[in-house]
């Protein structure tokens, strides 16, 4: 059983090997993949590239739109009743603010001297 099962094998490969039909298909195979991988590439560099491009110049744009609009109108402090809870102090020497306090964007309430 294992030899019929061997010989059956060993004339399936050698007569797939020496064909002209496999090597010919094997070549079809291989410039299709050459011509894909030359599409995507020149896709990757022609159209991908120009468009992060552009995204970043367009983020540039409005971040900058942004930082002018807060110049003139700056954000005001909103006293909501869930906001700043302190249960207990922070366990660093500013123990009123969070660790990644940013004073420009986390606004303190205003005090009252």
């Amino acid at each position: 059983m294992v030899y019929r099962f061997a010989r059956q094998a060993s004339r399936l490969y050698s007569t797939a090997a020496s064909g002209s039909a496999y090597a010919e298909h094997l070549s079809h195979v291989r410039d299709h993949a050459q011509k894909s991988a030359d599409l995507w590439r020149k896709v990757s560099i022609f159209v991908c590239v120009p468009l992060v491009g552009i995204a970043g110049y367009n983020a540039y744009n409005l971040a900058t739109e942004h930082a002018e609009h807060l110049e003139h109108h700056p954000p005001q402090f909103v006293g909501y009743p869930y906001i700043r809870i302190r249960n207990k102090p922070f366990p660093w020497a500013d123990s009123d603010h969070s660790l990644f306090h940013n004073p420009k964007v986390n606004l303190d309430p205003p005090s009252d001297e």
